[in-house]
């Protein structure tokens, strides 16, 4: 628990001594913008006007091998060329650092995502034919850790997009199924093909924190229409958010990638033609088309990324955070384990705060759960009639 602590008041501290600064860096989206032929700027684009302004190169081609992510508590915004880690400051624009990754240089590193809770950099190490890798890299220390081998079959493709759910431990990427790793012991916790609707693609996934939906577009290029869609990650099904559809930015570039303004609900995708296009996550209707005037974006990252929760907080000891492990998802039982024996009490609620199931147990307990219907639950834990631990878990 003093781990925790300390890492609230540090996480707290920074966000203090940071604030005046770095408040008005969620007025925009950040990403690469290729303002003229093999020239690739660190840029951001100013939501309420859509006015760019370019810093520096970051680049002069894009690779299949690039992906890109945000470190929301240190305010920088990562670039990851195979096997080099660019970092840049938004504010200034400034590359702060150029790192040549702990791999083998035959190999690239894919699919960066940043861990709130324990401030590593996740992703795949790809050394194919030799290995295919589940890996943490630390910024700080510079030193990469090796979590699990994949399939030597698995493929990778230019512009597919990634998220890490810190609260349900999962990393996921997309390519022709859509995969979710355990970020603890890098065991598959989903590996499904993406189901389209007719004469639709899915592509361009993005994680909305408050709810742990998953997010895309799936697009009808025969038709000429565009739909904000959810996918289940279990069953690989996809969902339009509304009928509502549209019939601009139906094409993407290869690796324009995507981002969710997690305060605004709005979900950002860059389009081909100069074009960034919003669409609510509630409403799934378009709310914004803006016609960037000076290239095309690439990369795209907005600074609301996922913050981390308690039930998030990984623990070297336990694994996760000190309170209680739930396993996380769950199907027909739901296991809590406290770490010291207890009187306690765990009760479950559904998305519309109905309560669902109520147990009291002393340190370890199986809850039944089959007539639950899946879905993301809310828990309370009790100790003593005092709330010690609240979180999400997912029944899959």
């Amino acid at each position: 628990m003093k781990k925790i602590l300390n890492f609230l008041y540090t996480t707290w501290l920074l966000t203090l001594l940071t604030f005046p600064i770095h408040a008005q860096i969620t007025n925009y989206i950040y990403g690469l913008n290729n303002a003229s032929p093999g020239v690739f700027y660190f840029s951001k684009i100013e939501i309420a006007t859509g006015a760019i302004t370019n810093f520096q190169t970051a680049a002069t081609a894009l690779g299949s091998n690039y992906s890109s992510c945000i470190n929301n508590l240190a305010h920088e915004y990562y670039l990851c060329k195979g096997n080099i880690l660019s970092t840049f400051d938004p504010v200034t624009g400034n590359l702060l650092s150029s790192t040549v990754l702990p791999i083998p240089p035959t190999a690239d590193f894919l699919h960066i995502r940043f861990n709130p809770c324990d401030l590593k950099i996740y992703g795949i190490i790809n050394d194919y034919p030799t290995s295919i890798s589940f890996a943490k890299y630390d910024p700080d220390s510079a030193t990469m850790s090796i979590i699990s081998s994949l399939n030597s079959n698995t493929s990778f493709c230019m512009g597919c997009m990634s998220f890490l759910d810190a609260d349900s431990g999962i990393f996921a990427f997309q390519n022709g199924n859509l995969i979710g790793l355990d970020i603890y012991s890098g065991q598959i916790r989903y590996d499904n093909p993406v189901l389209n609707l007719p004469n639709e693609i899915f592509g361009h996934i993005s994680l909305k924190c408050s709810t742990h939906e998953i997010f895309g577009t799936s697009a009808n290029v025969n038709a000429g229409v565009k739909y904000l869609s959810t996918i289940d990650p279990y069953t690989g099904q996809i969902t339009h958010v509304s009928n509502t559809s549209w019939n601009v930015g139906i094409f993407k570039p290869a690796s324009g990638g995507d981002c969710i303004n997690q305060s605004s609900g709005n979900y950002y995708y860059s389009g081909s033609g100069h074009m960034l296009i919003g669409a609510n996550t509630i409403s799934g209707n378009m709310v914004y088309n803006q016609v960037i005037n000076s290239g095309e974006l690439f990369f795209i990252e907005h600074f609301s990324d996922c913050k981390c929760t308690p039930t998030g907080f990984v623990d070297e000891k336990y694994g996760r955070n000190e309170g209680v492990i739930c396993s996380n998802p769950f199907d027909e039982n739901l296991i809590v384990s406290a770490i010291t024996e207890g009187d306690y009490q765990i009760t479950l609620f559904d998305i519309t705060s109905r309560q669902t199931l109520q147990q009291n147990f002393t340190q370890n307990t199986a809850i039944n759960t089959e007539l639950l219907e899946k879905g993301i639950y809310v828990y309370i834990l009790e100790n003593k009639n005092k709330m010690i631990q609240s979180g999400k878990v997912i029944k899959q």
